[in-house]
């Protein structure tokens, strides 16, 4: 509303971890207060988070104490209305947004390890193989519900960009995300992937002493 924007031709919504997961919760009501020129998408980097009984309940406090209701995608809330906070959570949310958005993700998400599984799966390739199933098949499900948005699913050992130094790459055309989001805004190929097995030590370069 402070009217920085109102020349803007194109404006993405991008943020990583908590940010990630609000591009998702409120990319539809920015975009409604959006210039009518304007082209607005979002840009989720580590946010596409699972509806799972460790995660999920810890965001009841965005409204029921926040009151943070108001900026959810409405389709998601009448979708759960005694649940509101899922919309907090893209596993659950994702297909509700009508705003078109980019996600960078891992598979193997550091943060998710540690905050959606239980110790010992954290521990297990086989259980952290099984998350990240379970992440690309919700993922597809988002993108099949949402034909205009795009994903990076990545093989990486990350959370944002923290520890890496090298950007991972796609199987398909060799991009890295940021040219991956080019060729997906500019109309052209939306889904992309780096299918490696858990864990992988080429994915991406560890930043040396992290």
């Amino acid at each position: 509303d402070s009217g920085f924007y109102l020349d803007a031709s194109d404006v993405v919504m991008a943020g990583c971890s908590a940010g990630g997961i609000h591009v998702f919760a409120h990319a539809d009501y920015l975009a409604g207060r959006m210039p009518s020129q304007a082209s607005f998408v979002g840009f989720a980097d580590s946010g596409f988070y699972l509806d799972e009984e460790m995660f999920t309940p810890l965001k009841q406090v965005v409204i029921t104490r926040q009151h943070g209701a108001s900026t959810l995608s409405p389709s998601c809330r009448a979708a759960h209305p005694d649940r509101e906070w899922v919309c907090l959570v893209a596993g659950a949310a994702a297909r509700y947004v009508e705003t078109p958005i980019f996600a960078w993700q891992s598979r193997f998400d550091l943060d998710q390890r540690n905050c959606e599984m239980t110790p010992e799966c954290s521990k297990s390739a086989e259980c952290i193989e099984d998350y990240a199933r379970n992440m690309s098949t919700q993922v597809h499900n988002y993108l099949e519900a949402r034909p205009l948005s795009g994903v990076f699913l990545d093989s990486c050992s990350r959370h944002c960009d923290g520890g890496i130094d090298t950007l991972p790459v796609s199987d398909e055309g060799a991009l890295n995300m940021l040219q991956a989001f080019q060729e997906w805004y500019q109309g052209g190929q939306r889904v992309f992937h780096q299918h490696r097995a858990y864990p992988c030590t080429d994915c991406c370069a560890p930043v040396i002493g992290v």
